[in-house]
């Protein structure tokens, strides 16, 4: 949650945010859901920022992603067990996460 406190009479100025969502790891039931709604919500809600998404394959988070104007993505495949995913996510997530400079960092789900 953001706060914003401000003096009284000042203007609010909207700037454009550079919002990361991590997502890949939202996979099956509750969190599947959850995942893609957040995401949707983001993108009506707030479509003036630019978003990086971290999204697993072929869940349908492809194509609510493509409809956010701004919006990079990074795919990752549910093949290959846990030594593919622990190469995702210390060489390959950090790099991609860093490159984009995210102003918010939104992590979905727990990592483990």
């Amino acid at each position: 949650m953001v706060v914003v406190h401000m003096k009284h009479g000042e203007k609010f100025n909207k700037t454009s945010l550079r919002i990361a969502v991590l997502a890949h790891n939202l996979r099956v039931a509750g969190g599947l859901s959850v995942g893609k709604n957040v995401i949707a919500a983001l993108g009506r809600v707030a479509p003036e920022h630019t978003y990086f998404c971290t999204i697993p394959e072929g869940l349908g988070y492809e194509e609510i992603c493509q409809k956010i104007p701004r919006c990079q993505t990074l795919v990752h495949g549910h093949k290959g067990g846990f030594v593919r995913r622990w190469l995702f996510e210390v060489f390959r997530l950090p790099k991609a996460i860093e490159s984009f400079r995210p102003d918010l960092l939104l992590g979905l789900g727990i990592l483990d």
